[in-house]
């Protein structure tokens, strides 16, 4: 990576600033201009992992580890969109991976898709991983 002598910009910091908080409005303004929402979600979430990774951001998509209800270790239970539209939802459960695929055109994918991967909570990922990961397989 150059330094900021070399590259000549004057007060780089803050153009750096400014193009992250115009990165973290692409929602509002994707939206106010009539962007699918499927392509809002995928944006979105690209955006806020390439933050993330730079430092930037902390909105990205998170991964969680609880014991659930039942006493069952639940470890890195995160969502992924897929290239498809499709949603994995992945956890480790009690030492072994386990994963379930959300399809596109689903309520549950419609609600992920509309809030963002980047905006998930713990809470909506631990009831996806009682209802998909837990419950479906009893």
């Amino acid at each position: 990576m150059a330094s900021k002598q070399e590259n000549n910009i004057p007060h780089p910091d803050s153009i750096i600033r400014n193009v992250v908080k115009a990165i973290q409005q692409f929602r509002p303004l994707a939206t106010k201009n009539g962007v699918k929402e499927e392509w809002i979600g995928r944006v979105e979430s690209t955006l806020a992992n390439h933050l993330a990774s730079w430092g930037y951001a902390t909105t990205a998509p998170a991964t969680y580890t609880f014991i659930d209800d039942e006493g069952r270790n639940i470890s890195n239970a995160h969502l992924e969109q897929t290239y498809k539209g499709n949603y994995h939802l992945i956890a480790n459960i009690n030492g072994h991976n386990k994963k379930s695929v959300i399809r596109k055109g689903t309520s549950v994918a419609d609600t992920i898709t509309q809030n963002g991967l980047a905006n998930i909570n713990e809470q909506f990922i631990k009831e996806l991983v009682e209802h998909y990961l837990v419950l479906s397989k009893k």
